[in-house]
């Protein structure tokens, strides 16, 4: 019963909160069970992080799908793909820290038009990842390029460099940081408030742990794929629509 009521204020109150007119609100009744409300929620420590979370609850800004946007269609896609911190996993990439995963993913040497991000749960799978992208450039014809792929494994414990072996996947190899290993790099850190509601998965919530993103220049997802056959259909589909056919 507390939930419920609490979604039926929030209905309620939420345009009031969140489109600006918190402050700009005449009536002093209206005023009253606003400021109220409000007061009573920061009392349960979960609807007081439900309120400071903002629009930010409702996850990354998404575009629907429709015929002649650059998207794969019939594949999850159309959202910003967020942003968290990552520290390099290989002997030759271990340095300089803490770093954005955006920083990364569309670093300024990279010459692919779209680039490919493989989301890990372990080390382990970085071979049959890298295996999955021999053949990428062929099927996108260039348009992705296999050696800027970025990986990024979510396993805390792989904290150590790790010796990169023919067997494992070239490329960018990365692991999700923590909002603590950002407060303790001073050279990310710097001029920098310490992070708020950080969410270390947050990569593998918004692609519904799927394991490959296809990303266009602007951030925003192409297509996510639980396969290679799947990432080998959508990558077979970037020539269609940059030529302006329908996938």
């Amino acid at each position: 019963m507390p939930l419920m009521f609490f979604h039926l204020l929030e209905r309620s109150l939420s345009t009031t909160v969140e489109n600006g007119k918190y402050v700009t609100e005449g009536d002093r009744f209206k005023i009253f069970c606003r400021d109220w409300y409000l007061w009573c929620l920061q009392l349960v420590p979960t609807w007081k992080h439900w309120l400071e979370m903002g629009a930010r609850r409702e996850g990354m800004t998404r575009y629907k799908y429709a015929d002649g946007l650059a998207f794969s269609g019939d594949l999850d896609s159309g959202f910003c793909f967020p942003q968290v911190y990552c520290v390099p996993l290989s002997f030759s990439q271990n340095g300089g820290g803490v770093r954005f995963t955006d920083d990364v993913i569309f670093a300024s040497e990279k010459k692919g038009l779209f680039q490919l991000v493989a989301l890990l749960r372990n080390v382990e799978e970085l071979g049959s990842a890298g295996n999955a992208l021999r053949d990428l450039d062929t099927v996108s014809t260039g348009e992705i390029r296999a050696d800027e792929a970025t990986y990024i494994c979510h396993d805390q414990v792989a904290s150590k460099p790790v010796v990169v072996t023919a067997e494992k996947a070239s490329g960018n190899m990365y692991r999700v940081a923590t909002d603590a290993e950002f407060i303790q790099d001073p050279t990310i850190s710097r001029d920098r408030p310490a992070p708020m509601f950080y969410n270390e998965q947050r990569l593998l919530e918004e692609t519904k742990d799927k394991r490959y993103v296809i990303l266009r220049p602007d951030r925003f997802v192409f297509a996510v794929c639980a396969n290679k056959a799947e990432l080998d259909r959508a990558a077979a589909s970037i020539p269609r629509i940059l030529g302006g056919n329908s996938v």
